[in-house]
């Protein structure tokens, strides 16, 4: 009898013991399966929060960005509304990317040191304070990486603005470097350096200022166009404000 009992009783609570290992397996399975539901609920919230909120961010950063572009245009109109700009279709792309106006940018792609009469003419008739020159990058293969014919040519055109504007400051700006694919592109390129060197002396001799622009662009792919010789957009705020402030305007 007493064998009996204690069978029982062991069987009870063998029994008892996995009536409650099942219960707390199924509680907790179900505990896990309605965390997991609320953490993936909770995870595309999260992520549609956060496209929201970057998608705000980039709508403020554009804003943001046009408002600087428009007021940097508005400063740079204001600041060079007594000036003008000649030059190849390096400076060319001040009215391609709409900085200033074509009665302040007298800028045409091809244009060298000899043949901007037209622009010069120009020039002359709006009778500046202020004159930035840049050219150079056509010359180059044009004068045959002969920087003495460069420097003669371009003397000719300063001493004609010279006679004909006597109080307008002139600026000349140094050819701005290319990466070495526009540098390969022709093999008179690589004498920019001896050109930047001819203008140097040149302006010393007619006492006009020369503008380094090696510091403003250092030959990154990233910041030319395709052919690694015309700067993109970037360039030319920093260009126009170093031009600016070399001039004190």
């Amino acid at each position: 009898m007493n064998i009996i009992r204690s069978i029982v009783l062991v069987l009870s609570i063998v029994l008892y013991v996995f009536f409650i290992s099942n219960r707390v397996d199924t509680t907790a399975n179900k505990d896990v399966e309605l965390g997991i539901s609320m953490l993936k609920k909770e995870e595309k919230k999260s992520v549609a929060d956060a496209q929201t909120h970057i998608d705000q961010i980039e709508k403020e950063l554009e804003e943001q960005n046009n408002k600087n572009y428009n007021n940097s245009a508005k400063s740079f109109k204001i600041r060079y509304q007594n000036s003008v700009i000649l030059g190849d279709s390096i400076a060319e792309a001040i009215l391609d990317y709409r900085i200033l106006p074509q009665t302040n940018v007298l800028a045409v792609r091809g244009r060298r040191t000899d043949n901007s009469q037209n622009e010069i003419n120009t020039a002359i008739s709006l009778s500046p304070k202020y004159i930035f020159l840049c050219f150079g990058m056509n010359d180059l293969p044009y004068c045959r990486g002969n920087e003495k014919q460069f420097i003669a040519q371009y003397k000719s055109m300063i001493q004609q603005l010279q006679n004909a504007l006597p109080n307008a400051k002139i600026y000349v700006n140094s050819i701005v470097p290319m990466t070495e694919k526009g540098y390969q592109s022709n093999k008179y390129n690589k004498k920019d350096k001896k050109f930047n060197d001819g203008m140097k002396k040149m302006c010393i001799d007619l006492n006009i200022m020369y503008l380094d622009n090696d510091s403003l662009i250092h030959g990154n792919l990233f910041d030319y166009e395709s052919d690694g010789i015309h700067p993109k957009y970037n360039f030319y705020p920093k260009w126009l404000k170093f031009m600016a402030e070399s001039a004190g305007i």
